[in-house]
Formats: C-alpha cells, structure tokens, sequence
C-alpha cells in the first residue's frame, strides 16, 4: 500500500519502515516535508526533543540503565572483607544473601524462620 501511494510513508510507523528512526530522520525528501508539515499543524508530535530528551542525549553515558551495575569496577572481596571486619568466607557468603545466626533467630522469633523443624518430603508435605 506504501508502493502504490495509498498509505504515505511518513504515516507509517518508524518501527515498521526501513532504518526507521523515531524522529523521523529516516525520512528523505517529499516525505520529509511533509511530515514537518503534520508537525506543525499538531498531527503528531513524533519527532520532537522534550527537555528531557535532550538532557538525556547530553549525560547518556552518566544515566544509570539496567545494565550498568553489570560494568562498574566491584572491590575484590578481600577489601570489603577489611571494611566490614569479617573473613573473607563470611564475605562472601553475605555477598550470596545468607543469614547471620542472630538474623535467623530475630526471624524465628517473628516466625519467619521454623528452628529444628524435621524437614518433609522437598520441604512440602
């Protein structure tokens, strides 16, 4: 339908065109003009920066994302063992989630924590 003049190809979504780009750079010529012109009359508003955008454009690389804790330098376990004055073993088994033993029994104290409990069959039935 865009071949045949049906559908013009700035009313298509950017996601769908080739090397679509959100702000309708993708675009070339007649195209172009023309969804400028849908811009201005209120049509739509893709393509346009908001402050936002364009803060974020200025500081990408200080923004956190999901992927950043996956690159920052961590201390070697040693040195956090030296900070928090225990041995490296009890380091790393804070760093895996497990309990203190003073934790456990402020938990069972709750009731979160069942002390010598028989375990069941997978800890089910």
């Amino acid at each position: 339908k865009v071949k045949s003049g049906e559908i013009p190809l700035e009313e298509v979504p950017y996601m769908q065109r080739p090397g679509g780009a959100w702000d309708g750079s993708d675009l070339k010529g007649l195209a172009r003009l023309r969804a400028n012109q849908k811009q201005k009359q209120g049509m739509y508003t893709a393509g346009k920066w908001t402050d936002a955008d364009k803060k974020y454009d200025q500081n990408n690389d200080k923004l956190n994302s999901f992927f950043a804790p996956f690159f920052q330098k961590q201390e070697d376990i040693s040195t956090r063992a030296k900070k928090n004055g225990v041995s490296k073993d009890t380091q790393l088994w804070r760093d895996a989630g497990a309990l203190t033993p003073a934790e456990i029994k402020r938990q069972a104290a709750r009731g979160g924590v069942k002390l010598n409990e028989k375990k069941k069959v997978f800890g089910l039935f």
